[in-house]
């Protein structure tokens, strides 16, 4: 799937101390969004072209039997909730953003508004409130409400389509939701692609407020990620033989866990969007990850998908931006790994569309520095590639001048 790369290597670009001036994170931005309106288009897209198609927007739930679940009231199978986005002749966007929190497919009142309001209290939380002073903090989870209201280039109640179409499988990461990288899904949707993203952590009624991975000592991710994977398979709209996952930290963490002890593997390619492994030693590896023990230590034996890992430039002890060691995959032999850095640095949040969506959800262009409008042309460029992969076309994976390749 990604044959004939080469590796090359550069000298650190830039210091740290520049980069965290520049490319800080979430909690600085809003900021500049509170300073201008936010458009009613989706200028959060940034450069990227759409391509010639709509995007349809619609969400089912599947019912997990692997675990008994609990919350409001309600106590029975867990649910997975699934967002789909597609491509259509007749949408014309007008979705707010705020859209997204919404299931309705669960058909259980309660437990849908309560899902929203973990959802929503998270994103305020984790995205806008954790680095700003407590000064500061009302007025901007104030502001984060307005957000919800900005329109996306999605719509719901589109009709589906009529053929089989190449599908991405997207895993988001810990303390996150499904449309944690909607610019990408929708960009994918424009361009004839399918997205299917589904919500992989769940609030409890004793953590409300946190979204976790497993709820209880009996839940199996594995066996969950199987069931997506087969409603997936499942649809008249997707091209099994046109399927990639793509999973962004923790998400690609589970990607790369399933490929070696899932049964059904109907994907041909895994695009891995920053685990959080690659910076750390061997040894660090194995007290943070010990569930991935057997990748670190070479002892995988069915991992053999073709698999993408992009990290970003890390620091070093002198404040310094060099690039990230992938030990951690190194040892692994028999998985064809191809390991990418962005040119341009990246924080973790970067390879998804949180930081970029509201770096360009209103401020004026030149309340932008230059180093937040390259950080968002590389993601720019991420959604591109992921795109280039699901068609069999590995000659932006190529380019030196926006990635570099390491060797393994």
């Amino acid at each position: 799937m990604f044959k004939g790369l080469k590796s090359s290597s550069v000298k650190d670009p830039v210091s740290l101390k520049l980069l965290l001036k520049h490319l800080v994170g979430i909690g600085r931005f809003w900021l500049l969004l509170l300073a201008v309106p936010a458009k009613a288009q989706p200028v959060q897209w940034g450069g990227l072209v759409p391509g010639p198609f709509g995007i349809g927007y619609t969400d089912t739930t599947l019912w997990l039997n692997t675990d008994t679940y609990k919350l409001a009231g309600y106590e029975g199978p867990k649910p997975l909730l699934v967002g789909i986005w597609y491509p259509s002749a007749t949408c014309k966007g007008g979705m707010a953003f705020g859209e997204y929190l919404r299931w309705p497919s669960l058909r259980h009142e309660q437990l849908e508004v309560q899902l929203t309001e973990s959802m929503r209290q998270v994103i305020k939380r984790d995205l806008f409130a954790p680095e700003l002073p407590d000064s500061l903090k009302s007025q901007a989870l104030a502001y984060c409400d307005s957000l919800f209201s900005i329109p996306v280039p999605a719509c719901q109640g589109c009709a589906l389509p009529d053929k089989r179409l190449s599908t991405v499988v997207y895993l988001h990461g810990a303390q996150s939701v499904p449309f944690d990288n909607n610019i990408m899904c929708e960009y994918l949707a424009s361009k004839g692609h399918v997205v299917i993203s589904a919500f992989c952590n769940w609030p409890t009624d004793e953590f409300p407020d946190r979204l976790l991975s497993e709820p209880s000592s009996t839940s199996e991710p594995l066996v969950d990620m199987e069931q997506l994977l087969r409603f997936t398979t499942s649809l008249p709209y997707t091209d099994t033989l046109q399927l990639m996952a793509v999973g962004h930290s923790m998400g690609a963490q589970k990607w790369l866990r399933y490929d070696e002890f899932g049964s059904y593997k109907p994907y041909r390619g895994i695009v891995s969007l920053h685990t959080t492994l690659e910076a750390f030693s061997t040894e660090q590896c194995l007290s943070y990850w010990p569930e991935l023990r057997y990748l670190i230590e070479g002892k995988a034996q069915s991992s053999y998908t073709p698999t993408v890992l992009l990290a970003p430039y890390v620091a070093d002890d002198r404040d310094n931006l060099s690039l990230p060691g992938f030990h951690a995959f190194k040892q692994n032999h028999i998985t064809p790994y191809k390991m990418v850095v962005p040119t341009t640095p990246m924080s973790h949040n970067g390879f998804i569309s949180w930081e970029n969506w509201l770096l360009h959800a209103g401020p004026s262009k030149r309340s932008i520095t230059s180093l937040q409008i390259r950080q968002h042309q590389a993601f720019q460029n991420i959604c591109v590639l992921i795109e280039s992969l699901l068609l069999r076309d590995a000659a932006m994976l190529r380019d030196e001048s926006r990635f570099i390749h390491i060797a393994p």
